[in-house]
């Protein structure tokens, strides 16, 4: 009827004209039921024998057959198994239309495979509805399929199995994927707890029965890991078990399902995450964090049983010399030859000379560079170190072969002892630092043990460190400027930052003290933004005071200058504060731009393709060399003072000095000297041609409020303008 193909037509759950071949050899069968599945809102396909219907199944491959059992040529059944045997026949519904007496025709239609049968004479009324139906099923089913194969796929994928424990028969129901990571092949043998638990690590057996009969009896979770009895590619499998009652009669536990995964994998990678956190992976070696660990612990028991302790630190004399002259490559076998070596001494069975040795790895450790600790316990003397000591730097002189070429090394040792040179770990490991830095000044190859004079330096650095923590939140930190003179115009036109620690009990704290320590802790990071974003505030400052072409120089340290994102760093600070890049100038150092050569290009062009101005500072105390300054974005060059306080006397700086400024201005680079004292160094600097002076003759470095008085007051004062100038007056 119009009204049913109109339901059938709107009704999501029914496909979009699904094909029917309905197969009979009765034209007037196949014809009714043609009007009837086309009212219903199916495409329809007709057949009058088994081997049409097998033709067109293989060109059409209809949605469902609807099949008649007793035809001639080819019957019903003979063309429901020959459709079962295709592969796109072997899940496709397949209605067969039966008499309604002929029991033994159903039986045998299910026997080749009929998904269902309807009997003669058929309700042509009610045939769309059996039709939807069926498709429904049909479509349900596979998506079941599809599901179960995604879900096994994923399964193998994640190496998990489901399983089913029966406890009344104690009988436990596996999938493929259990046995398989079992790893035994139980067959169709009834699988009891006995036999799982026994595919457990001999070990783990008696914990994970213990485990399981908690489960059983409902008082907990089904939640563990195991190691298994088979070994894959020598490795120890591990496997995770888990599951929950899943039937209870009468308050009782009847039955429990769960799954079981391999963990191995996930094992591995925890251990190899292990390895990184607490292994030094060049040399093997314990690292600083284990090895600190490790001596916390020697200290507790020390402490609960009155032992001494005792802390070597050594450290390679010039092996940065190794890495320079032969690479880094060299350097790294060195250090693994030195680990191996330090790790026979360490672990020898005669401990007369080494006293008791913690019994662990991490009596030895790499902290890092070419720094190495090893750790003594329960020493008889103090002696003990000391012999300890002296067969590390005989182990350490042996001659080592690294590329085929030999070379001797030494070290220097700093030693610390509990419970004299201090009472916990940090303590320790600085006062063996400080001890192992005066071996370095008595020219190396030598032991040195923590002295009191040390202890206290040691001491006051730590106070120091301490103090420095808080400096910056506690805002002790202030800016100077000094001042940098255009000899061409004779006016200032620009002024270099200067960072001042001002401690309300140790007063002005030295750069020179506590600047390099902020570099070690790499304080120098927060604290050098710092320094960057106030510098570029007051120049903004200025600017609107209208010194608007006042530059701004910014020294940046060496952490610094190594951190990947320093542009960005810069350019927020530039944002934040409104200044123009072009006013921002940043000073780095030569060993810092040799450090790493390609992180150092890469860094100063960005900075260069910011807007900002690139200067190299103490240019000729470290390589000297202008060959490298056409490899960099460079600015201008800065000339260290120790070559401009023996001009013009000194025949050598004088000739250092006109050399620099000639070649960098044959490159395209402004020249500054620095520590300019006097008119006579003044004057030969400003005939030789450079650019830009800087040092007390100027001006010391003054607060901000200074800078725009004395600015204002001097800008129209030439200050050079011929050879025979005779004297420049203080400014």
């Amino acid at each position: 009827p119009p009204a049913f193909r109109q339901h059938v037509m709107t009704d999501p759950s029914v496909p979009s004209r699904p094909l029917v071949l309905v197969v009979d050899d009765d034209r007037s069968v196949r014809l009714l039921a043609q009007q009837a599945l086309e009212q219903a809102g199916y495409r329809v396909e007709l057949a009058e024998n088994g081997r049409v219907a097998e033709a067109l199944f293989d060109e059409l491959a209809p949605a469902l057959v609807l099949l008649d059992v007793m035809m001639p040529v080819q019957d019903g059944f003979a063309t429901c198994a020959a459709l079962r045997m295709r592969r796109a026949g072997a899940r496709a519904p397949i209605l067969m239309m039966t008499g309604s007496e002929d029991v033994g025709s159903i039986h045998r239609a299910f026997e080749v495979g009929a998904t269902d049968f309807i009997s003669k004479p058929i309700p042509w009324a009610m045939l769309g509805y059996r039709v939807r139906y069926m498709l429904r099923s049909h479509d349900a089913l596979r998506d079941l399929a599809r599901s179960e194969a995604q879900l096994q796929a994923a399964q193998r994928v994640a190496r998990l199995g489901h399983w089913e424990w029966d406890l009344e028969k104690d009988r436990f129901v596996l999938s493929d994927m259990s046995r398989d990571i079992l790893g035994q092949n139980f067959g169709s043998a009834l699988v009891t707890a006995d036999d799982v638990v026994s595919c457990v690590h001999a070990e783990d057996r008696e914990r994970m029965r213990v485990t399981m009969r908690l489960a059983a009896s409902g008082r907990q979770a089904l939640n563990a890991e195991f190691r298994g009895r088979t070994l894959r590619d020598q490795d120890t499998a591990w496997i995770h078990v888990q599951g929950s009652v899943s039937h209870v009669h009468n308050d009782t536990p009847r039955a429990l399902s769960g799954t079981v995964q391999d963990i191995s994998d996930l094992k591995r990678r925890e251990a190899q995450t292990r390895y990184l956190a607490y292994f030094d992976t060049l040399t093997g070696l314990p690292n600083r964090v284990s090895f600190t660990d490790s001596l916390e612990r020697s200290l507790a028991a020390a402490r609960r049983h009155g032992r001494t302790v005792a802390v070597l630190l050594l450290d390679l004399d010039h092996f940065k010399r190794i890495n320079e002259t032969l690479g880094h490559p060299a350097g790294d076998q060195l250090l693994a030859v030195m680990a191996s070596r330090l790790r026979a001494i360490v672990r020898q069975e005669d401990q007369v000379a080494l006293a008791e040795v913690v019994a662990s790895d991490s009596a030895l450790a790499r902290m890092g560079g070419d720094e190495f600790t090893v750790l003594l316990s329960e020493m008889r003397t103090v002696d003990d170190a000391h012999t300890a000591a002296r067969r590390i730097l005989e182990a350490v002189r042996e001659p080592a072969v690294l590329d085929g070429q030999e070379v001797v090394v030494t070290a220097s040792i700093g030693i610390a002892v509990f419970p004299m040179d201090g009472d916990n770990a940090r303590t320790l490991m600085a006062n063996a630092d400080a001890a192992m830095y005066h071996a370095k000044d008595q020219g190396g190859d030598c032991a040195s043990f923590s002295s009191k004079p040390l202890r206290a330096a040691t001491a006051n650095r730590l106070s120091l460190e301490a103090a420095l923590r808080r400096a910056l939140e506690r805002e002790q930190f202030v800016l100077q400027y000094q001042p940098k003179l255009d000899l061409a115009t004779g006016h200032i036109t620009g002024v270099e930052a200067l960072l001042r620690w001002r401690h309300p009990d140790l007063g002005t704290v030295s750069p020179l003290e506590f600047i390099p320590l902020a570099e070690e802790t790499g304080l120098i990071i927060p604290i050098g933004e710092w320094v960057v974003r106030s510098a570029c505030r007051q120049a903004r400052v200025w600017s609107q005071a209208g010194l608007d072409t006042l530059g701004m120089a910014v020294n940046l340290s060496a952490r610094q200058f190594r951190q990947r994102e320093l542009a960005t760093i810069i350019a927020a600070s530039l944002t934040e504060c409104g200044l123009e890049p072009s006013r921002l100038e940043l000073e780095i150092t030569e060993s810092t731009i040799m450090g790493d050569i390609e992180l150092a290009r890469s860094t100063m062009r960005q900075l260069r393709d910011l807007g900002c101005a690139v200067a190299v500072d103490d240019f000729g105390t470290g390589y000297s060399s202008l060959a490298y300054v056409k490899r960099f974005p460079v600015n201008t060059l800065k000339v260290d003072r120790s070559f401009i306080s023996g001009l013009p006397r000194e025949a050598d700086d004088a000739a250092i000095v006109n050399a620099v400024i000639t070649m960098a201005h044959g490159l395209g680079v402004r020249v500054v000297a620095e520590g300019v004292e006097t008119a006579q160094q003044l004057a030969h600097l400003a005939a030789q041609g450079c650019d830009e002076v800087q040092g007390f003759l100027i001006s010391r470095p003054v607060d901000a409020d200074a800078i725009d008085s004395l600015v204002r007051s001097r800008q129209a004062e030439v200050i050079v303008s011929t050879l025979s100038t005779p004297a420049v007056p203080r400014l």
